[in-house]
């Protein structure tokens, strides 16, 4: 549905359900897919949309309460009884269910575990044992599995049986007597081959798989680099225990993405959920005072040039200048280098291709901002300023870009979040490396 569609549903249900006409609103929620219906609810006040998907089905509403984001999901699945709510949860698979479980209120997550079936329920507890940012917390427990034994015609009729209680069936997997998994066979590959052979004879023995401690940073990368669509999950002795489709990944990739765009502005997820200003305010104060201590340890670095500038005040001119750039060129650089170790296509092995790689790219860009500072700077306040501040931006340039680059990869190779590099931190340290830099050259030359 196009953005403008949307709005102009989204006033008709709100003009309806203002009004409890049932039937109306029923009827344009039918003409919607579930994605639309849950930005209609995101986008209606809270009891207009609580009403609005009370009047959905139980199979359409779970597919709309996962349709939204977390933070609206959880308002609502909060509100509901535990009647619907067990409900809801009980047609969806076992990963969408632990997804919904896990942000319920203990006390009402363990009423609706206690509610829906006995079979349903000791999946979601098993998925919940998993930490959630990991492959078994992604993974959920339908797929269809044979023995290695089976015939191709078996597996068909097995695939055929298990297909009205699964949502997608991407791929088969093949089985030993412990349940280790033995290969993968596509379904195309399977629908044609011949019927009498032994699906170990044309299963994928070289599957890729992966453990359930895996962190969903790296599937996702698997998912990537190999084009996958489904990829079942192993334990420690490689039992098959799930499936992890590619849904769930796209999921994970913009969860990802937006967490390190957060984190480059030093703020956090709960900043989505909170609705106080204090508290909003107490998570951003830690990254503001950071910058504010890069801020005043350069205002002390001035103070110490103070009879340098009061002898050459021009210099003072072109500070704000001179500190700008360093922090845009770090954070450039930095950008570059998470991205391309969020997305596998850099790694620590080639960190010195990279580094090297920044160096080559600051050189262009310090030659190109270094001759057009130089042309403003020489006719406005004399040559000699104007090499002063030239030759300062050109070295600033080069190690911002060493910094912006470096340090990223450094906190990668220790374990550590590299997106934490960015923002503050490296406009703070490159506002002082630059003030260094600046005031350094200066007095050298001057």
């Amino acid at each position: 549905m196009e953005r403008e569609d949307l709005e102009s549903v989204l006033d008709d249900i709100r003009y309806l359900a203002e009004h409890r006409d049932v039937s109306m609103v029923k009827t344009v929620l039918l003409a919607a897919r579930p994605a639309d219906v849950a930005e209609i609810v995101r986008h209606l006040p809270e009891e207009l949309g609580r009403y609005v998907f009370g009047l959905l089905d139980p199979e359409r509403a779970s597919d709309v309460l996962l349709e939204l984001d977390d933070f609206s999901r959880e308002r609502l699945a909060a509100g509901l009884d535990r009647e619907r709510l067990s409900a809801l949860i009980d047609v969806m698979d076992s990963d969408d269910a632990a997804d919904v479980v896990k942000d319920l209120p203990a006390s009402m997550a363990e009423s609706v575990l206690e509610t829906i079936p006995d079979e349903d329920s000791a999946e979601v507890r098993t998925l919940l044992q998993h930490e959630e940012d990991t492959a078994g917390g992604l993974m959920q427990l339908e797929l269809v599995a044979v023995p290695a034994r089976s015939t191709v015609d078996e597996a068909i009729q097995e695939v055929r049986r298990r297909a009205g209680m699964i949502e997608h069936v991407y791929d088969l997997y093949v089985v030993g007597e412990g349940g280790q998994l033995r290969g993968v066979i596509s379904l195309d590959r399977l629908l044609t081959a011949a019927g009498s052979a032994r699906v170990e004879e044309i299963m994928d023995e070289n599957a890729v798989v992966v453990g359930t401690d895996v962190d969903q940073e790296e599937v996702a990368k698997l998912f990537k680099r190999y084009n996958l669509i489904a990829l079942p999950v192993v334990d420690r002795e490689r039992r098959l225990v799930g499936r992890i489709t590619v849904d769930d990944v796209i999921d994970v990739v913009v969860d990802e993405a937006s967490e390190d765009i957060r984190r480059l502005a030093g703020v956090g997820e709960e900043e989505y959920r909170e609705t106080s200003p204090f508290r909003i305010s107490r998570a951003r104060l830690p990254w503001l005072l950071l910058g504010l201590t890069g801020g005043v340890c350069s205002a002390a670095l001035l103070s110490r040039y103070e009879g340098s500038l009061a002898r050459n005040l021009p210099l003072a001119f072109f500070v704000p200048v001179v500190t700008a750039m360093g922090g845009n060129i770090g954070i450039q650089s930095s950008a570059i280098v998470i991205s391309g170790l969020a997305s596998g296509e850099i790694s620590i092995r080639d960190s010195g291709r990279r580094i090297l790689q920044e160096l080559r790219v600051g050189l262009l860009n310090a030659i190109v901002c270094g001759l057009a500072i130089a042309l403003v700077t020489s006719p406005w306040q004399g040559q000699e300023i104007g090499f002063v501040v030239t030759t300062a931006l050109v070295t600033v340039i080069l190690s911002a870009s060493l910094i912006g680059s470096t340090v990223p990869l450094v906190l990668h190779r220790f374990g550590l979040d590299p997106s934490l590099a960015t923002g503050p931190f490296i406009t703070a340290s490159n506002d002082i490396l630059g003030l260094i830099v600046y005031m350094t050259i200066a007095g050298i030359l001057r």
